[in-house]
């Protein structure tokens, strides 16, 4: 759930994403169909807002909804994590986005807003080979600094400083 606007509660499903007015309760529903990608919009795993945008981590990438128009734009990734599940993201107010994948042992990707440019994390990778190390969450707090929780290493802080995780 996310309140993007006054009264405009949205909501990232299965089915795609729905906003809920909290004035009428009406509720409207996309799904990318009618919109510009011609396509349902795959699994919605998380969802983050800079501005006017909302930032879409689905089972098929990444999508971007544009609150004035409410017309979805897929994302085209690189190379590295073209067709996989993302499943969490957060955005940065200086623009940053942060991705985590499935299966990807807690391998973390930070991109830009124009996504033209992409950095791999691997310091949370779970070292022992038969347990993996998923990410459950990615938080940005109000200072700025990007927190993850992880099945297996438990929170981490993102240190700008030296460009690394560091486990709590």
């Amino acid at each position: 759930l996310l309140e993007a606007q006054p009264g405009q509660i949205y909501v990232a499903w299965n089915g795609g994403l729905a906003k809920i007015n909290t004035q009428t309760n009406q509720i409207t529903y996309f799904d990318g169909v009618k919109g510009s990608i011609a396509t349902k919009i795959p699994a919605i795993y998380d969802f983050a807002q800079l501005g006017r945008e909302l930032y879409l981590a689905t089972a098929g990438g990444i999508f971007t909804f544009n609150l004035d128009t409410e017309q979805f734009k897929s994302i085209e990734p690189c190379p590295e994590i073209k067709g996989k599940r993302i499943n969490r993201i957060a955005v940065s107010t200086g623009g940053e986005v942060w991705l985590a994948m499935v299966g990807d042992q807690a391998n973390i990707v930070r991109t830009n807003i124009q996504f033209d440019r992409w950095k791999f994390y691997h310091e949370l990778e779970f070292t022992a080979s038969s347990q993996t190390n998923t990410i459950y969450h990615l938080f940005i707090d109000k200072q700025g600094r990007l927190w993850t929780a992880t099945s297996a290493s438990g929170m981490a802080l993102y240190d700008e400083h030296s460009d690394k995780f560091r486990i709590i």
